[in-house]
């Protein structure tokens, strides 16, 4: 009997830096002989853990999810520019969260009234 081995790419969550992250911030910025930078901070983060990034990759995942998203959300979706701005840039700060079911919200594209993310 073969067994071939299966691999599984981890999921790697972009999200804003937190004040819990500064232990993790440190031990990354050390492993470049760096100083934490300052200020607003995008941070990987991968089962739990927080990973060096590369910025291209980071940045080229960035522009595919706001920009595809925006596009499809108003040519696909008929959303207001305003709406799909805040829901596109909602998405890219704080990440996508599942809400509990039946959760009702405001301006909703679906007949009964509800959206998962909006």
């Amino acid at each position: 009997m073969t067994v071939t081995a299966l691999s599984i790419a981890p999921t790697v969550l972009i999200r804003a830096a937190r004040g819990s992250d500064g232990v993790a911030l440190g031990r990354l910025a050390a492993l470049d002989s760096a100083r934490i930078p300052t200020g607003e901070l995008l941070v990987a983060e991968t089962d739990g853990s927080l990973v060096a990034a590369d910025p291209d990759e980071t940045a080229t995942l960035l522009l595919n999810l706001v920009g595809w998203t925006y596009r499809h959300l108003r040519r696909g979706h008929g959303w207001s520019a305003e709406r799909a701005r805040d829901g596109v840039l909602r998405i890219a700060l704080d990440g996508a969260a599942a809400r509990p079911p039946n959760t009702v919200t405001e301006g909703a594209d679906s007949p009964n009234g509800e959206t998962p993310w909006a």
